[in-house]
């Protein structure tokens, strides 16, 4: 049997609490600001490209990734499950189980998501006046993307295209 990884509901909270209490620039300049303000281990930077940080869950040193665009951030993807194979059915019932517990979690720290985004992969989202914060089962992790609303807007629209 596999051992699958991912974040306690304690972990899980603090770290929605912490995205939705946090106000920063989104530019390469404030990333190292952001990785000590969430206790996150900067691992490597690329600038102009981004970002790859440990953030001591136990999730591996790339878990969550940072991605540059023009001197700002384009997004902060956080894998909060160990990966899986796609076609074990274990593995499967695994990520839903997760996916279902962050829907919860994320309900009480955001209250009720925004209406479903037709995409292929099962997902919920969140959008406040600036961000946008999505869960994403995409069948091999369980992810959290939590993007400025221009960008998340422009991924959509490229989906849609």
């Amino acid at each position: 049997m596999t051992a699958h990884v991912t974040l306690d509901k304690d972990a899980l909270r603090s770290l929605l609490t912490a995205v939705r209490d946090t106000s920063w620039s989104w530019t390469e300049d404030g990333v190292p600001a952001l990785a000590e303000r969430f206790g996150w281990t900067l691992v490597e930077v690329l600038p102009g490209m981004g970002a790859v940080a440990d953030a001591g869950h136990g999730l591996g040193a790339k878990a969550f990734r940072l991605n540059f665009e023009q001197g700002g951030v384009w997004q902060v993807s956080m894998r909060i499950t160990s990966r899986v194979a796609e076609k074990d059915p274990a593995d499967q019932a695994f990520l839903e189980e997760v996916f279902a517990g962050v829907q919860e979690v994320g309900a009480d720290v955001f209250g009720s998501p925004a209406t479903p985004h037709p995409s292929t992969v099962p997902q919920v989202r969140w959008r406040g006046e600036q961000t946008t914060l999505a869960v994403r089962n995409l069948k091999v992790a369980v992810t959290l993307t939590w993007a400025p609303n221009a960008s998340q807007d422009a991924v959509d629209a490229a989906d849609q295209g």
